[in-house]
């Protein structure tokens, strides 16, 4: 792993995700989640079993929302929600990752995507 990583995945298709240290740390505040000793292993899990992939509705066209449903506790779900951004031919960044209740992305676009992008 590159020493400027905390998490580095390759999927069934050969694409490489990684999570440098520099947003990690920049997102900790605002997600206290990551500080969760096995939330990396949940990011992995959103982007190797995705629930669903949306496009992102805020960012640029080449960022990407990838869903794992965890829970639901008296109708109310709970998903890890992990954000990339492709870099270059099947290398994609993880910008952020939290874990958010709904799928927001739902109101701006019809279907998910039918694949990982």
């Amino acid at each position: 792993m590159d020493v400027n990583n905390v998490l580095e995945i390759t999927d069934t298709d050969g694409k490489f995700y990684y999570f440098t240290k520099h947003n990690y740390k920049n997102h900790l505040d605002k997600h206290p989640e990551l500080r969760i000793p096995n939330f990396l292993d949940r990011i992995k899990k959103a982007i190797l079993e995705p629930e669903c992939v949306y496009p992102s509705f805020f960012k640029c066209k080449d960022t990407f929302c990838f869903y794992y449903l965890e829970f639901t506790i008296n109708n109310v779900n709970r998903y890890t929600k992990v954000v990339v951004k492709k870099k270059g031919l099947k290398q994609y960044v993880i910008l952020s990752a939290y874990r958010p209740t709904n799928i927001k992305e739902v109101k701006y676009f019809n279907k998910p995507l039918t694949s990982r992008p």
